[in-house]
């Protein structure tokens, strides 16, 4: 079931930068899909614990130098795709974009607080502060400082609500999105599920059942009061959105064969991450050629263009994961041979 959500959360995420029209859509939809990050980095956690701590070493390790080549990749084509299209669109400002790089505090901002929206990537935010935790986590296993760590995930997770509560202002994203305060809470909140799986597979199934229910509407609820309060509603990250995502992985422990043999499992587990990462390019793409042609406000496509930019990242992905296998293969076999 954790796949079937890890792919439930990338379409959110997808409609997070490309999203529906419609009040009700804001109102009730849009506050759901703050979920898909935290879920993400949870997830991430998951699967990275292990009783065995040298064993959790040794796949942090292996998980940081991965992810660390993917951002740097991720970044580098992101820039030379925003290149590509400012050369397309408006050649007199590519110089303009390429001075970016000796910007010194851009590189200060990405380094210090994970803002990769400088870089053209906004969303791969995400990657970065997904490094800056496992590092971080990797450090307190290796001084057993694990527990320490433990206390700041929690007294970050603390500090989100009081960051949120100024009215009548918008918290700048920088301040919330970045691994201080989502990255480290949450991949340490799925290795905390992971470690006391037996604890948790002890709670009676109706509870996990009706956890996501509360949580999701608590979250709607959530919305609306900060929608009273600060008078706007365009919050990044909601206290039980944070926990809906943890109920959701309790309900897959319990329920761990659920969806498991579907096609939606398999595109989680395959290319949730890669959809992730491209969806952004058909974004900017759809945008630029709905802005040109001047069908931008029209309802047939703002209802149509999440869900086939959606399709297209999925494409993306499929390719990529394609090639990947083709490498794989070509290596082994010259390995053999």
């Amino acid at each position: 079931m954790i796949d079937v959500f890890r792919f439930v959360g990338a379409f959110m995420v997808v409609t997070i930068h490309i999203g529906f029209p419609g009040l009700w859509i804001r109102g009730v939809y849009f506050p759901l899909t703050r979920l898909a990050i935290p879920f993400f980095f949870m997830v991430s956690g998951y699967f990275l614990a292990d009783q065995d701590m040298e064993r959790m070493k040794q796949r942090l390790t292996k998980q940081i130098k991965n992810i660390f080549w993917v951002l740097i990749a991720a970044l580098l084509a992101y820039f030379v795709f925003d290149l590509a299209l400012t050369a397309i669109q408006n050649p007199g400002k590519v110089y303009d974009h390429v001075k970016v790089l000796w910007t010194w505090g851009r590189w200060y901002r990405l380094i210090a607080i994970n803002d990769t929206r400088p870089f053209y990537g906004p969303h791969l935010w995400y990657l970065s502060a997904q490094l800056y935790a496992m590092v971080a986590i990797r450090l307190a296993l290796e001084y057993h400082k694990l527990q320490r760590l433990v206390w700041v995930a929690a007294l970050a997770l603390l500090a989100v609500p009081l960051l949120i509560w100024q009215k009548g202002q918008a918290v700048p994203l920088a301040l919330i999105r970045n691994f201080l305060l989502v990255g480290i809470p949450c991949v340490m909140a799925g290795a905390w599920m992971k470690l006391n799986t037996e604890r948790i597979l002890k709670w009676p199934r109706k509870l996990v059942i009706c956890l996501p229910i509360a949580f999701t509407l608590l979250t709607l609820g959530e919305r609306w009061l900060w929608f009273l309060w600060l008078g706007h509603s365009s919050l990044t990250l909601y206290v039980n959105g944070l926990l809906l995502a943890a109920s959701l992985i309790v309900l897959s422990m319990h329920f761990p064969a659920a969806g498991e043999r579907t096609v939606f499992s398999k595109w989680g587990a395959d290319h949730s991450l890669m959809i992730y990462i491209a969806h952004m390019m058909p974004v900017y793409l759809f945008g630029a050629v709905a802005k040109a042609w001047g069908f931008a406000r029209s309802p047939w496509y703002q209802w149509t263009a999440p869900v086939l930019v959606f399709a297209l990242s999925l494409g993306i992905a499929m390719v990529w994961g394609w090639g990947k296998g083709k490498l794989k293969w070509r290596k082994r076999v010259k390995a053999e041979g």
